[in-house]
């Protein structure tokens, strides 16, 4: 009787050893993952801060050849966002 305990006690050992080298590559697998992730990540933000230096360097450039322009459209566009905020409030 004790024969057949201490086998059902190594059977069991030895099923938790593997369920915990599963959960050990599953484990490695997502860190791995997690980490190719955060790289891609900070590529991105990276481009998208180069992107947007470039946007604001040709839009300094813009106002710099063109400053009645500029000055004109700055006008126009604040009377279109004080329209609809004017808008936005009498509705309520």
């Amino acid at each position: 009787m004790g024969n057949g305990i201490s086998e059902n006690l190594s059977k069991a050992n030895g099923a938790a050893h593997e369920l915990k080298g599963k959960v050990q590559n599953v484990e490695n697998h997502l860190e791995e993952m997690s980490r190719d992730a955060g790289k891609k990540i900070g590529a991105l933000a990276s481009d998208l801060t180069d992107s947007a230096a470039e946007y604001v360097k040709a839009g300094r450039m813009y106002v710099n050849e063109n400053p009645a322009k500029s000055v004109v459209i700055a006008a126009a566009a604040g009377l279109i966002a004080g329209s609809l905020a004017t808008l936005v409030m009498r509705r309520r």
